[in-house]
């Protein structure tokens, strides 16, 4: 739902980063931009994801070191 409320341009290039593990330059191509551009997109999708998570999740590493959601009340 987080990432879903990203804007279109931004929440294209994260998915396309991070989840599918694509390079900026070929970010750039499938969005038809520039390589600027998408690093701008990409840098900018992450810290709106990061604010949007830290507003409903208190994180916390759990025993074996992966990072949890508690979600805020």
């Amino acid at each position: 739902q987080v990432i879903d409320s990203l804007p279109t341009d931004y929440r294209t290039a994260l998915v396309l980063c991070d989840l599918e593990g694509m390079s900026a330059e070929q970010v750039a191509a499938v969005c038809n931009c520039s390589l600027a551009t998408a690093k701008i997109r990409i840098h900018r999708g992450r810290a709106r994801l990061k604010e949007k998570l830290a507003s409903k999740c208190d994180f916390q590493r759990d025993e074996d070191g992966v990072f949890r959601c508690d979600r805020k009340t």
